[in-house]
């Protein structure tokens, strides 16, 4: 089992999508980087307070092409950042709060092109319940 947020695992979460039929179906269409911003916290089990991580994963059209784990803050360019605590992303993951909760409660940010995301709401649930199946 790989500890949630390393290298390791974006790396599996990546092998999943591309694995997950209703993903490669649901994201068909879908052309730009998300940017997973997850910084450490104290009520954290996988970030230290003062640690940050941050994960590019690179979907296009319903699959995974790779990801990227950078030490500073990259250009967004066209795509999508979600950040937040660790610990909101681990309630997330482990299934004690939506996604769309801790973004409508202000515990993850999104910026972006919301209007094109409400259109791939479908892929978004997919990416979660995925992630949620990492090992």
């Amino acid at each position: 089992m790989s500890k949630m947020f390393t290298e390791e695992w974006f790396h599996s979460f990546c092998e999943m999508i591309n694995g997950d039929k209703r993903y490669n179906s649901n994201g068909k269409g879908w052309l730009w980087d998300v940017d997973f911003v997850i910084r450490g916290d104290e009520n954290s089990n996988a970030i230290k307070p003062g640690l940050n991580v941050r994960a590019r994963l690179k979907l296009r059209d319903g699959r995974c092409e790779g990801v990227e784990l950078v030490k500073r803050e990259m250009e967004r360019r066209d795509g999508y950042v979600i950040e937040g605590k660790a610990s909101t992303w681990e309630g997330v993951i482990e299934g004690r709060m939506t996604i769309i909760n801790a973004i409508l409660k202000g515990d993850l940010s999104v910026t972006g092109n919301m209007r094109k995301l409400t259109e791939y709401i479908l892929a978004a649930n997919d990416l979660v319940r995925i992630a949620r199946m990492v090992k």
